[in-house]
């Protein structure tokens, strides 16, 4: 397959103490920050080929693929016509497992927004901040974070303008918020978000506000689990564990060494 095949080639290199070779030298000319196709190593497995953010000092920024011998733009057309070497940056690409590819990036005349791949055409899946400045900063966190596919949507924050940034789903073609957890249009969830699969109807994620569990639809209940005024913080790494959620946090109410708190534990939730 084509990920044994690049495995092979990277593990390989590894075991002889070199680097791995790349399958083409396609930036050439570094642009302004001296970025390479590897700086912003966003990928994803679509259709048996590996799509990828790279920076090509004819394109900028875009979405590449390749099947391990050729690469090329996606959909062989540049994105984003301009004069701007780091737009439209593309960022946090997923496969929702049903013929599409989804990425936030800059595109026109909006800010960055969720976009998909059908295969065929590249379409702005959601305008969801009307008027969002077109941000000529790549890494600027207005806009889309945290794409995480789950039942046939991606699941993601974002904000509206009206609402701050919340818990958002979209399956290609209606866009919709699933909950209000943070009220308030100068308020909302942190731009860093954590999506774990916690089986069926069951959807975890954890941000600085909190960990939380959804069943993915509007309405239909979103449970604080870990709310912020809680000691235990900095929820990450999750995963589960038979019907167990384990994951990496800080309890400072926890166990301690000599009375000291230890900090970082490894902690699970099992309801």
């Amino acid at each position: 397959t084509l990920q044994a095949a690049i495995l092979a080639a990277t593990l390989g290199a590894t075991l002889t103490g070199q680097s791995p070779p790349p399958l083409r030298d396609i930036n050439k000319t570094p642009v302004d920050n001296g970025d390479t196709v590897t700086s912003n190593p966003f990928r994803a497995i679509f259709n048996n080929e590996v799509f990828f953010a790279g920076t090509n000092i004819d394109h900028g920024q875009e979405v590449l693929r390749t099947d391990g011998v050729t690469i090329g733009l996606l959909g062989g057309i540049e994105m984003d016509v301009g004069d701007s070497p780091r737009l439209p940056a593309p960022r946090e690409l997923v496969s929702d497992g049903n013929g599409n590819l989804y990425f936030t990036a800059y595109i026109g005349n909006t800010g960055r927004e969720l976009y998909k791949w059908n295969g065929v055409q590249t379409v702005l899946v959601d305008d969801t901040l009307p008027g969002n400045p077109r941000d000529t900063d790549p890494d600027s966190i207005i806009g889309p974070t945290g794409l995480f596919a789950w039942n046939g949507n991606v699941y993601y924050t974002h904000s509206d303008g009206v609402n701050g940034r919340e818990l958002w789903r979209s399956d290609g073609t209606t866009t919709t918020m699933i909950d209000d957890l943070v009220p308030g249009p100068d308020a909302g969830l942190s731009s860093s978000i954590e999506f774990v699969d916690g089986g069926p109807g069951t959807l975890y994620f954890a941000t600085a506000e909190g960990l939380f569990k959804t069943t993915g639809f509007p309405g239909l209940g979103t449970t604080v689990l870990v709310d912020p005024a809680a000691t235990v913080t900095g929820i990450q790494e999750m995963e589960l564990f038979g019907s167990n959620l384990m994951f990496q946090a800080n309890d400072a109410a926890g166990y301690t060494n000599g009375g000291i708190p230890v900090g970082i534990e490894l902690l699970q939730f099992n309801g």
